[in-house]
């Protein structure tokens, strides 16, 4: 079995977009999140077969993402109903944007690059913060986003519109960077962004806040009460993720001085350490909601930090474990071990990214 079978046969045994729960937070998805990943998933599928079936589906699901239904009034595309940032943030329009540069690109569709070029710049910039705004699918726009992956995602796909506008801003985010992570002592990626406040004192008083929400609301109804994970925990869960936006940016600004930050590079070493192999056994986001065995290959080869024959080796370590974990080659869906099966399966497409020859490498 190898990487290419096993995308192939996920794609073939593709039954309709389900709707996820936002892996382990348990908030119901729209189904439009998941069809950007299975947009990219089946784009991947056909450049290993080339069979048009696969560029069938992109086409079917790239019209309904633009849909009026999932762009209601011609703003962010809707992802989490009866929320209160119904966008998903900044993330839920990253990986649209995602998808629809796949789709122009593949179905050779201008129109679908027009799309994602309008989103991302309808998205406020912060010039003088380096950092963008929440844009909600009905126009209005929300605070400066909190979060640094999420930030560092939306930027990726602007540099991927190849435009000199969104190269502008994305240009002064890399140079506002360094100023915005928290880095923990041994390299791990801090989920929030860096602010004038300290912090630690922020996320204690957050910490804080939520523990004595989750008990008022256990009293009142136990039944809705949603999990509380703390700001270590979900740092380590989203380490790799965040890392592999950094690596998508890097392809694009390859020489860009930030790279060489120590920040940068302290948390570069960190993705493949053995300090972090262990922090994901029991991670309740990593490998089973956030596909980190797939997204650390990807992230080793863009920075460079090994040698050809140590990438190839730590990087087939990554994919056999998240395979190990979590394929079953029963069903050809990756539903072992996760709070959220729609959405890891379709998640496959992110080793799209790795180098070529692991894709045939047995596992």
């Amino acid at each position: 079995m190898t990487l290419a079978e096993i995308v192939v046969a996920v794609c073939e045994h593709f039954q309709g977009v389900e709707s996820g729960w936002n892996g382990p937070r348990r908030v119901p998805d729209t189904p439009y999140r998941n069809m950007a990943h299975w947009i990219n998933a089946f784009a991947w599928a056909h450049q290993l077969t080339g069979d048009s079936r696969f560029l069938e589906r992109v086409a079917e699901l790239a019209s309904q993402l633009i849909s009026a239904e999932a762009r209601p009034h011609g703003y962010a595309i809707w992802m989490l109903p009866n929320h209160p940032m119904p966008g998903n943030g900044l993330i839920g329009q990253a990986w649209a944007l995602e998808a629809l540069l796949t789709a122009s690109k593949v179905l050779n569709e201008p129109h679908y690059h027009a799309v994602a070029t309008e989103i991302f710049h309808q998205h406020r910039f912060c010039a003088e913060q380096g950092l963008w705004h929440v844009l909600n699918p009905d126009g209005s726009i929300g605070r400066v986003h909190q979060t640094l992956n999420q930030q560092v995602w939306l930027a990726a796909m602007g540099a991927q519109l190849h435009e000199p506008e969104a190269r502008a801003k994305v240009e002064r985010f890399l140079e506002q960077l360094p100023g915005h992570i928290h880095l923990l002592p041994n390299g791990l990626l801090g989920m929030r962004i860096r602010s004038d406040r300290e912090v630690r004192f922020t996320e204690r008083a957050r910490r804080l806040w939520r523990e004595w929400k989750q008990r008022v609301r256990a009293k009142l109804n136990p039944d809705r009460v949603k999990p509380f994970f703390g700001y270590y925990e979900t740092s380590v869960g989203y380490h790799a993720f965040a890392m592999y936006g950094m690596a998508m940016l890097k392809q694009g600004y390859p020489s860009h001085a930030v790279w060489n930050h120590p920040l940068i590079q302290s948390a570069v070493r960190y993705t493949f350490s053995e300090a972090h192999k262990k922090a994901l056994r029991h991670n309740p986001f990593a490998m089973g909601y956030n596909p980190s065995g797939f997204e650390v290959p990807f992230i080793l080869e863009a920075f460079g930090a090994l040698s050809a024959e140590a990438l190839r080796t730590e990087s087939l370590w990554w994919v056999r474990e998240q395979v190990k974990r979590h394929y079953n080659a029963q069903t050809c869906r990756f539903d072992r071990n996760t709070p959220d099966s729609a959405t890891l399966t379709p998640r496959v497409y992110e080793a799209w990214r790795i180098p070529a020859p692991l894709w045939h490498e047995p596992l």
